[in-house]
C-alpha cells in the first residue's frame, strides 16, 4: 500500500514529457497556462509559478523569465505589467494554436488569442529543438517585438 502511494506521488511529481512537435509543444504549454490561472493568480507573476512551464521552455528563455520575475519580487516593482504569454493585460477567453512552419531547425507557431473584448490578434511563438525536444525559445508579440529582447532591456 505504501509503495503504491509513493509510486503515485512520484508519477504525479514527474514533469510532463516534452511534446514531439512544435505545435504540440505550444498547445501543451497553453494547456498548462490555462490550468494554472490568469487574472489574479498568473503563473508568470512569481518565479516559483513558472516551474510547471519549464518542460515547454528552453533553458535560456526560462532563465530570462525567472530572472525578471525574481527582480520584480526583490524590488516589489512591476517590470512586466502585462501577461507576456498572451501579450496583454486582458484575460484571454480563447487561445487557438496554428500549424507550425519549420525552417533550419526553428519553428514558428501562430497563436490566435481572443480576449474578453476585441478581435484576436495573431501571436507567433518561435520554437527551437533542444536536447531532442521542441521547446519555446521566444514569443514574438503582436507588435513584432521579441519577448526575450524586452526581458533583456527590462533587467537592470
Amino acid at each position: 500500500m505504501i509503495a503504491a502511494v509513493i509510486a503515485a506521488l512520484l508519477v504525479s511529481a514527474t514533469p510532463p514529457a516534452a511534446p514531439n512537435s512544435p505545435s504540440a509543444t505550444v498547445s501543451s504549454f497553453y494547456v498548462w497556462y490555462s490550468k494554472h490561472g490568469q487574472g489574479s493568480a498568473e503563473p508568470w507573476s512569481q518565479p516559483a509559478g513558472l516551474v510547471g512551464a519549464k518542460p515547454y521552455l528552453t533553458d535560456g528563455f526560462y532563465r530570462e523569465l525567472t530572472a525578471v520575475l525574481a527582480e520584480q519580487t526583490r524590488t516589489h516593482q512591476a517590470i512586466l505589467d502585462w501577461d507576456p504569454f498572451v501579450d496583454a493585460q486582458l484575460t484571454a477567453s480563447k487561445i487557438q494554436i496554428g500549424a507550425a512552419s519549420v525552417r533550419n531547425g526553428v519553428a514558428e507557431v501562430p497563436v490566435a488569442i481572443w480576449y474578453v473584448h476585441g478581435a484576436p490578434p495573431e501571436r507567433i511563438k518561435a520554437i527551437v529543438r533542444q536536447d531532442g525536444a521542441w521547446r519555446i525559445d521566444d514569443i514574438t508579440m503582436h507588435d513584432g517585438h521579441s519577448l526575450r529582447a524586452v526581458l533583456r532591456v527590462d533587467l537592470p
